[in-house]
């Protein structure tokens, strides 16, 4: 207790806490801003608040001097600390969200002139200074939205400046932020980027996909773009699926050089998807969530998806290989040509359009024979699981999209389905690449699509009883009847982890208490619906097997079942009993744990008799090697001679064992 008093009593005395060296600067009768920002806790001083140092730094001077620090950076000075410390402090200081420095940046127009004059540079002198200029006006954009939101307002040649430097990363992200993209803004402030949608920043963005731009460009641009078709409906969002706008996308996609068309794909198909919706949850907590429940999808606008299909013809064409001497080598053999960006996008967004569900999409699909052209790019790529996953949605929202679309798939002089699943290849033997003599003898791979058509084939059993035609039409097919028995039950035989001999089958799992919890585990674990109940079951097991290991009193109830006969199941306390016997008994059994199990049934005979209660089983103690006898005991070796009754005496607190016992 005294070292304690100590303790504390020393860092009472102030004058053994040491000083902070900012503190000592602040102490002085006349400093500079650069003294400050030579020292290293400047920036935890701001953090904490420090009074002092915040009423020094939030004066307009200060405030400047910062500001030109970050935007202006001094490439001609010989001091290190002039060219990189100060702009990274500044930006600090700036970070850490004080809103008193906020406000006389704010609410200074030179200020924020001088801050965003970084913009007017014609190429940003380098992405260091680029990142804090994104990080400050980030946070001005995160904590003061409103009054930057009004200073854009006023000066939107700004935003003509944003998307004139879209290339930079840290652009890029500041116009995310502006958009709605950032969860905050887009919760608490949605009202504030509507004026947006007044401007021509959304036209300015949709113009950088055009060609003649850097692939860095397009790539700022597309993400911008997904972030704005992701937000809940928003005059920007609405904006962009206006027919103009989808039509000038579909130009630059259909028309426009290669590295742009992936990318404006991917915008098309962002668009097509869900949205991010503001939820209210328990306690007035908010937060977004994907809108990927089916009541929750908002309905895709009818004008995106006339435009599309207007241009279907041009984006099924996309799925051609335009230049067959490309070679991609692999580490299981030569692709060629190989499937390429522009052709897996391409299955994404169709895939994405039929998700939409609407009826114009599945007719324009199975005019222009989309699925058999998606099918066959699955088997030329037997290893590309990411287009076998897009093929196999397309398949389902057609199968799913009525009777009709679904005979059109099985039709022999159409699609024929049912022909693609029984002749499809399980094995493959890719051809090698040049200088690789080992791969000539290596043996055939199994396809890596198989477990997608099996899933393919078991949609194709469940759309059976949604529809009686589907039904008849493939019990009249021998084809699809002999696959079935053959190939298919077999397969899904082996499949079934509820039917695995490594644990019970999955139809025990149901009414568990926690069935439902353990499904949700399975889910995200990857594994099946019965696996977590059965390793918690297997657990459960070997807990149960440890403590019938370690209870004496089981013990003693499992050696009362053996023959008595046997020299193991000898009471060592029986008068009968030879001080041999007992010694062997003796010598094999741990006694601290035979002593609590023998003052147990001493409580229960003192509670029988009338004798005076003891204490309970868990304080009974037993010396293991005690002196007895004419022969001494040490701790690693046992005694030549013993008297049992002596040996077993149990010390109760005071209480001893009666010699009848």
């Amino acid at each position: 207790r005294t070292s304690r008093v100590a303790h504390a009593m020393f860092w009472r005395v102030s004058g053994l806490a040491k000083t902070s060296p900012v503190e000592l600067i602040l102490d002085k009768d006349s400093f500079t801003l650069e003294e400050l920002l030579d020292e290293e806790d400047v920036v935890q001083e701001c953090k904490a608040l420090n009074g002092r140092l915040v009423a020094f730094l939030r004066t307009r001077p200060n405030v400047e001097a910062m500001v030109r620090y970050l935007v202006q950076p001094q490439n001609d000075s010989d001091d290190m600390k002039v060219r990189y410390k100060y702009a990274f402090i500044a930006c600090e200081i700036f970070s850490c969200e004080i809103d008193s420095i906020y406000s006389t940046l704010l609410e200074d127009e030179g200020l924020m002139q001088m801050l965003f004059a970084y913009l007017d540079n014609e190429v940003l002198p380098s992405a260091l200074i680029s990142g804090y200029f994104s990080r400050v006006v980030g946070c001005l954009l995160l904590r003061r939205t409103q009054d930057c939101m009004e200073y854009l307002k006023k000066n939107q040649s700004v935003l003509e400046k944003l998307v004139k430097h879209i290339a930079s990363t840290s652009i890029a992200d500041v116009l995310m932020r502006l958009v709605g993209a950032d969860e905050q803004i887009m919760i608490y402030h949605p009202d504030a980027v509507y004026w947006l949608a007044d401007t021509s920043l959304l036209e300015d963005i949709i113009s950088c996909l055009a060609p003649g731009k850097s692939a860095q460009v397009y790539a700022n641009a597309t993400d911008v773009l997904c972030a704005i078709a992701r937000t809940a409906p928003s005059p920007l969002s609405q904006q962009l699926n206006e027919a103009h706008n989808v039509l000038k996308l579909l130009d630059y996609a259909i028309q426009g050089e290669e590295k742009a068309t992936g990318d404006c794909l991917t915008v098309l198909a962002t668009m097509l998807g869900p949205k991010r919706m503001v939820v209210i949850g328990m306690g007035g907590m908010v937060g977004t969530m994907d809108m990927m429940d089916e009541d929750n999808i908002s309905e895709v606008p009818q004008a995106t998806v006339r435009a599309v299909c207007s241009r279907f013809s041009d984006l099924v064409a996309l799925l051609a290989v335009k230049d067959k001497s490309k070679v991609a080598p692999t580490t299981y053999g030569i692709l060629q040509p190989p499937l390429g960006i522009v052709r897996l996008r391409a299955v994404q967004f169709f895939s994405a359009l039929l998700y939409s569900g609407e009826v114009d999409a599945l007719e324009a699909a199975m005019k222009h024979k989309l699925v058999d052209k998606c099918l066959a790019l699955m088997f030329q790529y037997p290893f590309n699981n990411t287009l076998h996953h897009e093929v196999e949605a397309i398949l389902c929202f057609a199968l799913d999209g009525g009777e009709s679309y679904a005979l059109q798939i099985l039709d022999r002089k159409g699609c024929d389905l049912i022909g693609t699943l029984v002749t499809a290849s399980e094995t493959i033997s890719p051809a090698p690449r040049s200088g690789d003599y080992n791969g000539r003898c290596k043996l055939p791979l199994r396809a890596g699509y198989m477990g997608h058509i099996t899933r393919i084939a078991n949609k194709l059993l469940s759309v059976t009883e949604q529809y009686d035609s589907v039904l008849v039409l493939l019990s009249k097919d021998d084809r699809w009847q002999s696959w079935m028995e053959g190939t298919l039950r077999p397969r899904n035989d082996v499949e079934n982890v509820g039917s695995w001999q490594c644990g019970r089958p999955g139809a025990m799992d149901t009414g568990f208490d926690s069935g439902s919890f353990s499904s949700d585990l399975g889910l995200m674990t990857g594994m099946g619906s019965g696996l977590p109940d059965r390793y918690e079951q297997a657990m459960d097991e070997e807990e149960e097997e440890e403590e019938e290991e370690g209870n004496p009193l089981l013990q003693d109830e499992e050696e009362g079942d053996k023959d008595p006969s046997s020299a193991d199941a000898a009471d060592p306390l029986d008068p009968s009993t030879t001080d041999e016997d007992a010694a062997a008994i003796l010598a094999s059994l741990d006694l601290h744990s035979t002593a609590a199990a023998l003052a147990a049934r001493v409580s229960a005979s003192a509670a029988v008799d009338g004798s005076p209660a003891p204490l309970a089983a868990s304080q009974a103690s037993v010396s293991p090697r005690r002196n007895v006898g004419t022969t001494s005991a040490t701790e690693d070796q046992a005694p030549d001679v013993y008297n049992a009754h002596d040996y077993w005496k149990v010390e109760l607190g005071g209480y001893e064992v009666p010699d009848d016992l």
